[in-house]
């Protein structure tokens, strides 16, 4: 009786000294954005080809559910984004909780995406419409002794763009690379 009792603190002192070394470690991941995708508007350049800033200062992102993902009476989720001119060649982020909030579990590529550029008043046409759609983000969870951390394996969607055609882009970067911007043509 002795002997069980002795063996069974044994093994419990040894569990708790090796959770003791895994938890006095702390995992530097710097995986919060790897499924977020970048864009950024092209910037105007001598040539005329880019947007001026007054052109890009506010973006409006449509969020849509997939049809086949899609519950009756669903609503698009809408994002007003209004940026200082010091701000507006800067990416967009776009990930599964920014600038939406995360809904009934879906990911970021669950959904079909617009991002539109209202034009100056507020009854005014619409300047430009790109649409994303297509989304496949891919990853895994990667141990390495006491840490899991999350890897993106994959990440492409397809640019609709002005006036109809359409692109496919490997928004892929991999660990440890610059993260991929997708740049929206005029």
């Amino acid at each position: 009786m002795l002997r069980l009792l002795l063996a069974a603190c044994s093994l419990l002192l040894s569990a708790l000294l090796l959770a003791g070394c895994c938890g006095a470690i702390s995992c530097d991941c710097q995986d919060e954005r790897d499924d977020a995708l970048l864009l950024r508007f092209s910037a105007d350049s001598t040539g005329g080809t880019g947007f001026r800033a007054a052109e890009v200062d506010t973006v409006l992102l449509v969020r849509r559910v997939l049809p086949q993902d899609s519950v009756r009476g669903t609503v698009p989720d809408t994002a007003r984004l209004i940026r200082p001119a010091a701000q507006v060649f800067e990416p967009l982020v776009l990930d599964n909780t920014t600038p939406f909030p995360a809904r009934a579990g879906r990911k970021l590529d669950a959904y079909r995406y617009h991002i539109v550029l209202p034009g100056p008043r507020r009854r005014s046409p619409v300047r430009r419409r790109y649409t994303l759609t297509e989304l496949s983000v891919d990853g895994r969870l990667d141990t390495d002794g006491c840490c899991t951390c999350y890897e993106n394996t994959a990440k492409s969607l397809r640019l609709g763009l002005p006036g109809g055609s359409s692109r496919v882009v490997n928004a892929y970067s991999p660990p440890g690379a610059a993260p991929v911007v997708t740049v929206l043509p005029r």
